[in-house]
């Protein structure tokens, strides 16, 4: 009796560490890939959309008939958008029995805190909106959204077409607005003397904050005809109030975390004019964007997000390296995902030695209470150069 229960013990330790890991061809009826990202809190919205696409996307690879014989899965994991409890979420994520690719975290700072998660548990991750131009420092760490450069790139350009002589920045008080300033200098040094407007003032705001009068006056001060800010739209509409109830003409510019229909209700007529620079727009042309579009809304209710359009092919990007290599072990689907080449919701998606799928933006603005598009303003950082040294 004690001989067979330890041959029992022995077979019930050897399955429990298969089924643990995460990485193991037999661990699943299913193919996972887990979403994390901030299912509560006040980025909630953030992170319930994101899962909505990455959950529209496992629909549309189960119904073509998924890869390897499996059908996918997606799990969910709340972090709250904190990085202590994103640490826990990305720990979880690799524990679970099938898990083998890993979708999500919205700011940076999160991100980076669960990438190292990741990193030494050799669990490809792909981020879908985090910008700090250091997260893709590992091996198993890829991004699909525009990174900071991007970003102040697109910005300065949209400064140029509005004919706008002096701006000025809000960031916010941490790496993130360090990060941004330090991109939009870079920039500006690129440009050169052939870029025109100049940047008059920087101001910062802390976290939480929404008394932003000060920071409006200073920048009215500096004689600003244009104000751009990289604040997420909880920050980003009491600042655009504040600011057009002194300067109703104000020309604002936002970051792509403002490309919600939340951002629209809460700005009301405030937000007419606002623009921005987005890698996916929800009323583009494209028939695969606008079979995207009708499913999420016939879904969900409201248009997806440029956030959305990435989560999305995100999750395409893992179906793709699977099929790619035949195979659901980690370090083969990160291989793979380095040999991938489709066209997604948002552009071609190809990732570079650093795990970069580098973005193409577009110009979309706020008129009449809905957002349309402004094709042909952005070009690349090069292009742009260019142009400005033709002329």
């Amino acid at each position: 009796m004690k001989k067979g229960f330890l041959v029992l013990l022995l077979v019930a330790i050897t399955l429990t560490g298969v089924f643990a890991n995460g990485s193991s061809e037999s661990a699943s009826d299913t193919i996972k890939i887990a979403y994390v990202g901030p299912m509560t809190g006040d980025q909630a919205e953030y992170g319930i959309t994101m899962s909505n696409a990455v959950q529209i996307a496992i629909d549309d690879i189960n119904a073509a008939g998924g890869a390897l014989g499996k059908q996918f899965e997606m799990v969910v994991f709340d972090d709250k958008n904190d990085a202590t409890e994103a640490t826990t979420a990305a720990e979880k994520a690799c524990s679970t029995s099938g898990v083998v690719g890993v979708i999500g975290h919205f700011a940076s700072g999160v991100a980076m805190a669960a990438a190292e998660v990741y990193e030494e548990n050799q669990m490809p991750y792909i981020a879908i909106s985090a910008a700090h131009p250091d997260l893709c420092a590992g091996e198993y760490i890829f991004r699909n959204n525009a990174l900071y450069d991007t970003e102040a790139s697109s910005m300065l350009q949209v400064v140029d077409y509005l004919g706008a002589k002096k701006f000025g920045i809000l960031v916010p008080n941490s790496d993130a607005g360090v990060s941004v300033t330090t991109e939009i200098d870079k920039a500006l040094a690129q440009f050169g003397d052939s870029y025109e407007p100049q940047l008059v003032t920087t101001q910062v705001y802390n976290a939480g904050v929404t008394d932003l009068n000060a920071q409006v006056q200073a920048m009215i001060a500096a004689g600003c005809e244009v104000a751009y800010t990289n604040a997420d739209y909880a920050t980003a509409v009491p600042f655009i109030k504040q600011y057009k109830a002194y300067d109703p003409d104000i020309k604002i510019i936002v970051t792509a975390a403002c490309f919600t229909p939340t951002f629209v209700e809460a700005a009301g007529d405030d937000a007419e004019g606002i623009l921005l620079a987005t890698s996916f727009y929800y009323g583009s042309a494209n028939e695969d964007v606008q079979t995207f579009v009708s499913k999420y809304v016939d879904a969900y209710g409201s248009n997806p997000s440029n956030f959305c359009g990435q989560s999305y092919d995100a999750a395409m990007s893992f179906y793709h390296a699977i099929q790619e290599c035949g195979s659901t072990d980690c370090a083969d689907i990160k291989d793979a995902l380095h040999k991938i080449s489709f066209t997604g919701l948002t552009g071609a998606m190809a990732y570079n030695e650093q795990g970069e799928c580098l973005k193409q933006q577009t110009l979309v603005g706020i008129q009449n209470g809905e957002w349309v598009e402004f094709p042909g303003v952005l070009l690349n950082a090069t292009d742009y150069l260019n142009k400005l040294t033709e002329n």
